[in-house]
Formats: structure tokens, C-alpha cells, sequence
């Protein structure tokens, strides 16, 4: 009875790696999903204020989302996103360049991006997957150290 218990033992052992196997494969094809929405998300963000594109901005942020910074004062100032959207429609069209530094998917549904905007601003973006889409929930924002250095020439 002993060496019929081994035997099925085996069948079940190799069943059960095959099962893990197999989640980590589809862990590693949903992590790629997502990945590809945050970066799809945060350059609807990048290319709707490059374009003026209201709708790419709206499907960017999510309705609550606020831009955040430090004043020279040493104050946090924070701006609701439809301000800020309303703004940068006020804009034209340019040809900014941008590009993702970091990406982290801490967890579903939770990614954080580190996004270098022209050389000028350094964004640290928060992205919350809500019933299924990536959106910018918070935007925290610098000047980065190259426009700092260029405004003072």
C-alpha cells in the first residue's frame, strides 16, 4: 500500500508543477498586459498635452487625479486635474519629446512611472487599474536639474 500511495503521489506532483508552470507564464503575459497599458496610458498623458487633445488627457487621468509640487516657498501646491486640463487646452500643439525612466507594477492594480518631460520637468506619475484601465491618479512633479541649469545661463 505504501508504494501505491508513491505511485499516484508522482502523477500529482507533476500535475502540480504543471499548474504552477502554467500561472507563472500567465502571471508573467498579464504583467506584459499591463505594463503596456501603464506606458499606452502615460503617453496619452504625454501626446494629449503635446497635441491639445482633450480626449487623450481625460482617458490619461482619472476624474480625481491632482498635479502636485513644492513652491519655492517650500509649500505644496496642489492642482485638481480638470484645472490643469483646462490649461493646457489653452496651449498649442508642440513637439516635446518624453520618455519613461522607471516603471513598477507594485501590485495589481497599483504602478508607479518616472517620466522625463522635454528635459524639463521630471513627473513622478501613481497609476490605479479602475474597473479595468490604467489611470494617472496623482502626478508629483520637478524641473528637472538640466532646466534649472539652462534657465540660469
Amino acid at each position: 500500500m505504501n508504494i501505491r500511495f508513491k505511485q499516484m503521489q508522482r502523477p500529482k506532483a507533476a500535475l502540480l508543477s504543471v499548474l504552477c508552470a502554467a500561472m507563472v507564464i500567465l502571471g508573467q503575459s498579464v504583467k506584459a498586459d499591463d505594463m503596456s497599458a501603464v506606458r499606452l496610458t502615460v503617453f496619452d498623458y504625454f501626446e494629449g498635452i503635446n497635441e491639445v487633445s482633450l480626449s487623450r488627457l481625460q482617458r490619461a487621468f482619472s476624474e480625481t487625479a491632482e498635479l502636485k509640487s513644492v513652491s519655492e516657498s517650500g509649500e505644496l501646491v496642489a492642482e485638481p486635474i480638470e484645472a490643469a486640463i483646462n490649461r493646457w487646452m489653452k496651449g498649442e500643439a508642440q513637439e516635446r519629446e518624453g520618455r519613461i525612466l522607471a516603471v513598477d507594477l507594485s501590485g495589481d492594480p497599483i504602478a508607479r512611472v518616472v517620466f522625463d518631460f522635454d528635459g524639463a520637468y521630471v513627473d513622478f506619475l501613481t497609476l490605479a487599474k479602475l474597473r479595468g484601465e490604467w489611470k494617472i491618479i496623482d502626478k508629483v512633479f520637478i524641473r528637472s536639474a538640466a532646466a534649472c541649469c539652462e534657465t540660469d545661463r
